[in-house]
């Protein structure tokens, strides 16, 4: 009786101080188990509600509920007028702020914007060697931004930081498309914590040059905790092989004309990164070019995320 009321008062205070098993190891058990999972699985559990906080990091402030997910109570979403990073923060509806986070950093927004311009001007310098070969976007696009507002690198990290300091116990991961992805494994290296962040993102750009130029490093236990899922024809990443690494998660769709036609013609990713604005002033896609066309059939978003809710089973590959 005497030793029961020397150890209550511990017991209670481990069960007040203790991170709850969705903090500690939440996104652990998904990133572990990710190989058991089957399609209809790997679709419920890990691609299709990412996918759909990624599609809501363009939609912000106007998004679409993610059933069991809500937006963060403690950190605001970030969606400036005028062009920088934006961004969106869930919970996990059961969880709280010791349950699972996530971080979903947006993509280029497609459109005769000053914000599509802003972007497609920062995901130039995101993944542009200085002094390298690259097709640079129309003269005079980003002289009207200035460095700061281009910066989403150190945007995005200041961010996340923010979002570390809210959901001190929690379990966080990073997500985003396209740009948004490439954002998330940059954040992921520039936090180096123990265990490092995960990545789940969506048709990544490629990191390997941006984290060069950055010193930033990933050792191979961080790699095994970024991955990319995308259609294995995907455009964006096809032109950009050798600078993806990670577990790399594809689903086995068929090769379209188009694709087949734009990978037999070397290009340049910037060339097609920059010509995604045609995209929404030509008046038929027939008047597209094939690496255009295999771009919106592989890459835009709203076609990702028809692949991912077929529930297939993507497969995957780890690239170091």
């Amino acid at each position: 009786m005497v030793l029961t009321k020397l150890l209550l008062p511990i017991l209670l205070l481990l069960i007040q101080t203790a991170p709850s098993e969705a903090g500690q190891d939440g996104w652990d058990k998904i990133i572990t188990g990710l190989a058991e999972f089957d399609g209809p699985a790997f679709r419920d559990e890990v691609a299709e509600p990412l996918v759909q906080m990624s599609a809501n990091a363009y939609r912000c402030p106007e998004v679409i509920d993610v059933p069991r997910w809500i937006l963060s109570s403690k950190v605001a979403l970030v969606a400036p007028a005028g062009g920088g990073m934006h961004a969106v923060v869930y919970e996990e509806e059961s969880g709280g702020a010791q349950g699972r986070i996530v971080v979903a950093f947006r993509g280029i927004q497609i459109g005769a914007t000053t914000d599509c311009d802003a972007d497609m001007c920062a995901d130039e310098l995101l993944w542009t060697l200085p002094g390298g070969d690259n097709c640079s976007l129309p003269l005079g696009t980003c002289d009207k931004f200035d460095e700061a507002t281009l910066d989403y690198f150190s945007q995005a990290v200041e961010y996340t930081r923010k979002v570390i300091a809210a959901y001190p116990s929690a379990s966080l991961l990073l997500t985003g498309h396209s740009l948004g992805a490439g954002l998330a494994v940059l954040v992921s290296a520039a936090l180096s914590t123990h265990p490092a962040i995960p990545v789940i993102g969506f048709s990544s750009a490629g990191t390997r040059n941006a984290l060069k130029v950055r010193n930033l490093t990933l050792d191979a236990d961080h790699q095994k905790r970024i991955i990319i899922i995308a259609d294995q024809w995907d455009e964006i990443m096809r032109t950009s092989w050798d600078q993806q690494l990670g577990l790399l998660c594809f689903y086995q769709t068929a090769l379209d004309s188009n694709c087949k036609k734009c990978f037999e013609s070397p290009s340049c990713i910037f060339g097609t990164v920059s010509s995604r604005r045609r995209l929404v002033e030509i008046e038929s896609v027939t008047d597209a070019d094939d690496c255009m066309l295999c771009f919106l059939k592989t890459h835009y978003l709203a076609n990702v995320m028809n692949t991912i809710q077929k529930g297939t089973r993507p497969v995957c590959e780890y690239v170091a």
